[in-house]
């Protein structure tokens, strides 16, 4: 059923619902589910064992992506990648996975969107009203920050030639 056909309240609740799709891509992302399946289906089991996490919670992780194309599961419930998926491999060329980390990890930021619109300051100056964007970010996040960058800024220049 495509949107046109949905009642208004159907497509608000999978517009609200959308931050569930971003945060289990992070998580995913966070976890190299993609790089545990690129050599081939695995059980939900074998993932959860090699990612230290329980294996039912992560169960309900990757059906929702699942869901939206991003992994593919069985018919004896081992998961693998989809084209989508492949793309947060941390070992192809343009790799998405720090993408995925970086703007699907912002997602706490935009609870600060009503500060945002009230006050027209950044979120980041509500913790740090002297600080700049970046003076908050830890080693981590930085080396996530330049990685999206390196990916993101040769896929905007190709935008940009067109």
């Amino acid at each position: 059923m495509s949107n046109a056909q949905l009642p208004p309240g159907s497509i608000l609740y999978q517009l609200s619902i959308g931050h569930y799709v971003s945060r289990a891509l992070h998580l995913a992302a966070k976890l190299g589910i993609a790089d545990l399946l690129a050599p081939g289906p695995l059980s939900v089991a074998e993932l959860a064992a090699r990612t230290e996490t329980d294996a039912s919670a992560l169960r309900r992780i990757l059906r929702l992506l699942v869901s939206v194309g991003v992994f593919g599961e069985d018919e004896h419930g081992a998961f693998d990648l989809t084209p989508l998926g492949a793309a947060m491999r941390s070992d192809v060329p343009g790799s998405a996975r720090s993408l995925v980390l970086l703007f699907a990890g912002i997602q706490d930021t935009w609870k600060e969107l009503e500060y945002c619109v009230r006050t027209g300051q950044p979120a980041f100056r509500k913790s740090a009203p002297d600080g700049d964007a970046f003076s908050t970010m830890t080693g981590e996040q930085a080396a996530i920050f330049d990685a999206a960058m390196a990916t993101f800024a040769p896929q905007t220049a190709a935008a940009i030639r067109k």
